[in-house]
């Protein structure tokens, strides 16, 4: 009967994923390395005066021990090695097992909370509008407060679907052949209200005839949406952002910079971790939402990066493949 190790589904898909299995790698490489002492054993043996000579002589007894300590030695570096190596494989389709459970949770949990924020949502909006009554400023005050926080519950839950999915490695892209000069416009004229409140500048330069690139739209808006959110967030009052979208034969590059704070080159290089913010001041969020657009640009065959220095804002640039990798 075939003895089950732990986690024998998830050790077979880490093999799977690594394409070699590592324990017949060590079987294998050890039975070659033996080949060649067991021929000079053979040998020696094979050839009576050369092992008279060597095991008869004055060092007999030295060199048969040298010899028994080589294959003891030999043996125990590959009971060692080979038991590292299934304990590596173990310990690592352990945290797959993890990983994948934790996923589905927050996905289960993220669409319980999904339904409900939107009912709630909506209520508020037909509130607002006035569809239920008229209502005071200062009951509109607080309303709007009140949807204000349901809309960052509501991004909080996407993301972590998002996250969820992207980690299970269940997104599949829908690519399509995008017009992206259409979709920034598209995308920065939803905002045009919360920077009209911040009192913060906009300049785009998008030429309208830079062309289609192939991505999936939905998930492309998505990103723009997140490095849109990240510099609003940072850009101070009566600040600027600066949308900038360029393209060659090859590729297309948005660029998004703000005047917020900046960051240091050690955060830099983290700004991209999952669930891990740089935080400048008092502003909120998760720090889901640039780890999702560099996975997302990532599953697109495309690159991410910030450029930023403190004091000096920061500047957010995506490049996509115009044609399918």
């Amino acid at each position: 009967m075939k003895k089950m190790r732990p986690h024998d589904e998830y050790y077979n898909k880490i093999i799977e994923e690594l394409d070699i299995d590592p324990i017949r790698m060590i079987k294998a490489a050890f039975a070659l390395m033996g080949i060649i002492p067991i021929l000079v054993i053979f040998y020696i043996i094979t050839k009576r005066q050369l092992f008279g000579a060597i095991f008869l002589g004055k060092n007999g007894l030295i060199a048969a021990i040298a010899i028994f300590i080589s294959v003891i030695g030999f043996f125990y570096a590959y009971i060692h090695i080979r038991k590292m190596a299934e304990r590596l494989l173990i310990y690592s389709a352990g945290r797959k097992r993890a990983d994948e459970e934790k996923s589905a949770f927050v996905s289960n949990v993220s669409h319980e909370f999904r339904n409900p924020l939107a009912v709630v949502k909506e209520s508020l909006s037909l509130i607002l509008d006035g569809t239920l009554g008229k209502i005071d400023s200062k009951q509109r005050e607080v309303l709007e407060i009140s949807k204000s926080t349901i809309d960052r519950l509501a991004r909080l839950v996407i993301d972590l679907l998002n996250l969820s999915k992207i980690e299970a490695g269940k997104i599949e892209l829908k690519k399509e052949e995008v017009d992206i000069a259409s979709l920034v416009n598209e995308v920065v004229k939803t905002y045009e209200r919360e920077l009209f409140k911040k009192e913060i500048a906009l300049k785009k330069n998008i030429p309208p005839d830079i062309g289609k690139v192939f991505a999936d739209r939905d998930r492309l808006s998505e990103v723009i949406i997140n490095l849109l959110n990240n510099a609003i967030k940072y850009a101070p009052a009566k600040g600027s952002i600066i949308v900038d979208l360029e393209g060659s034969k090859k590729e297309i590059r948005f660029a998004i910079s703000d005047t917020g704070p900046g960051m240091s080159k050690e955060n830099c290089k983290k700004i991209f971790n999952k669930f891990e913010r740089v935080t400048t001041g008092g502003e909120k969020g998760t720090g889901l939402g640039l780890p999702i657009a560099k996975d997302i640009i990532g599953l697109h065959k495309g690159r991410i990066w910030v450029e930023s220095e403190l004091g000096r804002g920061s500047t957010f640039t995506f490049a996509l493949p115009r044609k399918a990798v």
